[in-house]
């Protein structure tokens, strides 16, 4: 899920009523979940190896920090694939986020 947005929003915000429904993916996509922040300033990567659902961490970030553009991610390893911090999406290089 990616936005972008003329002024700062939180997920939740940008999403409305669908941001639950769509939060219901992590608990089959439950490897990890990543989180791209984009202010015209600054970019920040945010990732963690668990659920988003079942995250404590994902919940206070989503509901707490705003960006006009951000890009989300839950991800479902392919077989054989290591579960680990560095194979979260997304993945960042320099200020780009992808």
């Amino acid at each position: 899920m990616a936005y972008s947005s003329k002024t700062s929003v939180n997920l939740p915000e940008f999403m409305g009523q669908g941001f639950s429904d769509f939060l219901k993916l992590s608990e089959v996509h439950n490897d990890s979940w990543g989180l791209a922040l984009a202010n015209p300033d600054s970019a920040k990567v945010i990732k963690e190896v668990a659920s988003a659902a079942s995250s404590a961490r994902f919940s206070e970030i989503i509901s707490n920090q705003s960006a006009p553009g951000a890009l989300l991610h839950f991800r479902w390893a392919s077989p054989g694939l290591g579960v680990t911090h560095e194979n979260a999406h997304p993945f960042s290089f320099e200020d780009i986020a992808f």
